[in-house]
This record gives C-alpha cells, structure tokens and sequence, in this order.
C-alpha cells in the first residue's frame, strides 16, 4: 500500500501545480456536480442539452465545450421522450452518446468502467433519487453514495453531473443548504449547480458555485430553440437592466397621462420601492434617457430626453 505524501508549506508554494481541467470551458471542470432545482424547472433539458453540446464540441450557454463521449442515465425518460427531445435539440446520429434508461445493478462500478475502459469525459445520472435507495436526510448514507462518485470523477479527471432537487422554498438560505436533505451531498461535490425557475415563469437562474472556478457565477438564462437555454447575461446585471426598462416604460405611461415625472409618481405607478425608484431615474439620466427640470423645494421632476413616439417606437422594436 501507498504512504500518503507529507507536504510541507515551501513545497506547496514552491511546486507548480496543474490547472483544473475543464469540459466546458470556465463553467464545468472536472469533478463531481451536482445540477439541482425544483421539479419541472428544466434541468433534465439542462443536462441533456450539454451532454450533446460536450459530444459535438460546439457551446453551452456560451461557454466552449470540448468534445468527447458521454453516456447520459435518463432513470425518468423512456425512449420515445429522450428521441423526441434529441430531434428538438438537432442532436447528430452519433455512437459517441449512449443513452440509458436502465441503470445497471453496480452504477458505480459501471461509471468507472466507462471513465476507465471507454475514455468518456461526461457521464450524467439524472436523477440521483431514481438511480440510487437512500434517505436523502441521513448524512451517512448520502455521503457513502456521493463519496465514491465524486472518488472516481476526481481520480479519472473527468465530469460526473448528477440531477438532485432543491428544497420547496429556497428563502435566503446558502447555495449548499438549498440542495435537498443531507448536507453530507452538497459537501461532497466539486461543484454545486443551482437551476431556479419561479412556477409559471419562462426564464431562470444558474447559480454556480465550484471549488476550481475563479468566482461563483449566477447568470440568466431563456428558453432557447429545442428545448436548451440561451444564456443572456450575469443574472444581477439583467435583473438590474429589466428594472431599469420597467422603470423608463412607467415615465413613458406617467408622461402620456399628464402627471409630472417625479420619484413619488412613478412609485404610485409601479409600486416599486420608492428608494429603487429614485436611484434609477438618476440611471436614466446618465443613460441619457431623461433628463433633470429645475427643482421646486425637495421635489426633483424629470422630462423624457426623446418625443414620447419615439420612446414608444424603440420599446416596440420599430426603431434601432
């Protein structure tokens, strides 16, 4: 048996260390993932369009992947299903994607042999709970099923995703209290990815938090052509833009109705925090979409910088 390697301080400051490996460039290193969000938030169509963006080598949400085989255990989805989604997401006829429904009696065993024996760089398990019996509550036991996987992800270098749930209501909690039951999952993973889409809402969130990353990501995402996602941004930076136009449409609205543009009239309009609102009429100012009148005592009016029907000419996409 190997001796386990004694490090000192000067040689790990003084060893030039290999950087992390990535499937997908500065989004999946490799590693064990866990992908978890609520039910019917789309994270079977998260996986299943990055398995087939991995095989071909093109890009997922953006990010470049680099190419190699994958074998993807859809545990929910029948044949049909998976080759209806497959059409959608133009996925070429390749053997370089294996698909199955079933999972073998030794999972573990069987994903090993795949990193080891068939040089697969990305295996996904969708979902944990259909590919594995455990209480998901009990630390021990959802450690002694996440060990081993994140063991063989880390020792092959290649990528292990695996679909869990997030708990029903995620209020302020952290990125790893979200994923459901035992902390002992979200501790063993490499990287946590945290899909959120609201109920009854086409866009949503991937917060992505990962030991080999530079910094945690959270970005916005759409619904893309044939069931992937499009990615639109860092998710802040859109949710602070989409603000700032519900804002500028309401001074539009308030114009048109007659009342004077000021911070207390286009709160009454949205409803809005009122100090949100202040802040971001200041934004348009130095956007150039409005501009500052002359004060009277402590009210600030502002004026549209453009006529009212070109405002509404740009915001119905007939103007660029």
């Amino acid at each position: 048996m190997t001796e386990p390697r004694r490090w000192t301080a000067r040689e790990l400051l003084e060893t030039r260390h290999p950087e992390p490996i990535f499937v997908v460039d500065d989004l999946l290193p490799v590693g064990l993932t866990i992908l978890a969000g609520r039910p019917k938030s789309g994270k079977s169509r998260t996986a299943l369009d990055l398995a087939v963006r991995v095989n071909t080598g093109g890009e997922f949400l953006g990010y470049k992947c680099n190419s190699g085989a994958v074998t993807y255990y859809a545990l929910e989805d029948g044949p049909r299903r998976l080759a209806r989604r497959l059409q959608a997401l133009k996925a070429p006829q390749t053997e370089e994607l294996s698909l199955w429904c079933e999972a073998p009696e030794d999972l573990v065993g069987d994903i090993e042999r795949k990193f080891c024996e068939e040089n697969v760089v990305l295996v996904v398990v969708d979902t944990v709970g259909r590919a594995f019996h455990l209480d998901h509550n009990d630390m021990e036991q959802a450690y002694a099923v996440y060990a081993p996987l994140q063991h063989i992800a880390t020792k092959y270098e290649r990528a292990l995703l695996v679909i869990d749930h997030l708990r029903k209501s995620r209020g302020e909690m952290t990125s790893v209290e979200d994923v459901s039951g035992s902390i002992g999952k979200a501790a063993s993973a490499d990287n946590l990815w945290l899909l959120d889409r609201p109920p009854r809402k086409r866009n949503a969130t991937l917060d992505i938090v990962s030991r080999d990353l530079g910094e945690d990501l959270s970005l916005a995402l759409e619904p893309a052509e044939g069931g992937g996602w499009r990615c639109t941004g860092d998710a802040e930076a859109v949710k602070r833009t989409e603000g700032r136009q519900k804002i500028l449409d309401a001074t539009v609205k308030v114009s048109l109705s007659g009342d004077e543009i000021t911070v207390s009239t286009v709160t009454a309009f949205t409803g809005i925090d009122k100090g949100y609102v202040s802040r971001t009429l200041n934004e348009l100012v130095e956007y150039g979409d409005l501009v500052r009148l002359p004060k009277r005592g402590q009210v600030q009016p502002f004026a549209l910088a453009y006529p009212v029907n070109f405002v509404n000419k740009v915001n119905n996409g007939t103007e660029r």
